[in-house]
């Protein structure tokens, strides 16, 4: 396993129109960019505008490519919120795919 592992996650597209943002895709592929040009660079994963299902296997993978690594990092740019969205079983602080069900 490389020395630093990294699942690097940026938002934009989300289902409503007034949830999309402009700048998540960018601050991922900055640190994708960053990560990889440090010294001995990095094992990245990017995630473009991802889905739970994504999300759950990306993480489920980077399980995997983080052993024997020094440093697993998670970068996420996106939406989040504090509560209870639709489909999760408890409340607690969320990072949003771009499928959630978002209500304020």
């Amino acid at each position: 396993a490389a020395d630093i592992v990294a699942l690097v996650i940026g938002n934009n597209e989300y289902q409503r129109e007034e949830d999309k943002l402009d700048t998540p895709v960018n601050d991922a592929q900055l640190m994708k960019r960053t990560l990889e040009a440090l010294p001995g660079g990095a094992d990245v994963k990017l995630l473009i505008d991802a889905t739970k299902e994504d999300i759950q296997i990306a993480l489920n993978a980077l399980k995997v490519r983080a052993q024997g690594a020094r440093l697993a990092l998670v970068f996420y740019s996106g939406h989040g919120m504090d509560g209870q969205p639709d489909g999760y079983v408890s409340e607690d602080t969320f990072l949003l795919p771009v499928d959630a069900s978002i209500q304020m």
